[in-house]
């Protein structure tokens, strides 16, 4: 294939690749049913938000190598959703990789944010723009759900509504920017225990609408939050800490264990900010909602 000059050995000079992969939040997740395949239909709300990873691609020698730079233990190189996203995009195109990756992760793993899957889909949006776009987007889709049922929606992060997996995406008004704090105790949540708690719903819901703060309070629910905080009090807590700090509302996003406040106002969010920092043991993340995330990816054929 041409233009995929950074797994040629002939290539030493090529500046790396990096890209930010952001966070998202449900602001509305109801469980639907069991498919036969073992997975949950969901019908979800999903939101971008101003909290990222960074992946870096950049030549290296034979192979794919990855360096991964986090407070938490993630495991495994091999087991991490950019590795296995480069290896899968290699071996669909046929090239011989010859990558240096690095993934410096702010975004709380196993949190209900995304985070690993956002990693995943900049890596493959990352690699197909330095290989020339051999992919297309829908052949870039395919490849993304066979990473994660969230792969798909970080592709290209806007306000969804998603039904499936979560894959089935239709874009939805954007909100104003809301300002946020997600707040994560020190508490791991299975996929697997947050789905054994609930009961499944009979049909799909209407997307809700999501233009105002006010929007936003009046559809914000999550089928997992009820369950998952009888198991684990820890949730309650955090979740009344962030209504005690000023929030308009506050909820487990995902299967958790972030729960996410809602403030009206950026003054506000910054003080509680402060005072869930300095009171609390939980790690805590200020950010805002967004319009749409850009990758910056390089311009097809020279041209933007």
């Amino acid at each position: 294939m041409r233009g995929f000059t950074i797994v040629k050995s002939t290539v030493k000079t090529q500046a790396p690749l990096k890209l930010r992969s952001p966070a998202k939040i449900n602001t509305v997740l109801r469980v639907l049913w069991r498919r036969d395949d073992g997975y949950h239909d969901v019908a979800l709300s999903l939101l971008p938000v101003s909290l990222y990873d960074t992946v870096t691609i950049g030549p290296g020698p034979a192979g794919i190598r990855l360096a991964v730079d986090s407070t938490q233990a993630l495991g495994e190189p091999a087991e991490n959703l950019v590795y296995r996203a480069a290896t899968a995009f290699c071996e669909v195109t046929g090239e011989r990789p010859a990558l240096t990756l690095a993934l410096a992760k702010r975004i709380p793993a196993g949190a209900g944010l995304g985070g690993g899957s956002g990693n995943a889909a900049a890596a493959l949006l990352g690699l197909n723009a330095l290989a020339g776009y051999p992919l297309h987007a829908a052949r870039l889709a395919e490849l993304a759900l066979g990473l994660g049922s969230d792969v798909p929606y970080f592709l290209d992060p806007r306000p969804c509504w998603g039904l499936g997996r979560g894959e089935r995406l239709s874009p939805i008004p954007a909100p104003p920017a809301l300002p946020l704090l997600i707040v994560v105790p020190p508490l791991a949540i299975s996929t697997a225990e947050a789905y054994a708690q609930v009961t499944p719903r009979e049909a799909p819901e209407v997307p809700p609408a999501l233009d105002s703060l006010g929007d936003v309070m009046a559809a914000l629910h999550n089928d997992f939050a009820e369950p998952l905080t009888r198991r684990h009090p820890v949730l309650g807590e955090v979740r009344a800490a962030l209504l005690a700090a000023g929030a308009q509302g506050a909820l487990l996003t995902g299967s958790g264990a972030a729960t996410v406040g809602y403030f009206a106002d950026a003054a506000t969010q910054r003080q509680a900010a402060v005072t869930l920092a300095r009171d609390t043991p939980w790690q805590v993340f200020p950010c805002h909602t967004l319009a749409r995330h850009d990758y910056a990816l390089p311009p097809r054929n020279g041209q933007p």
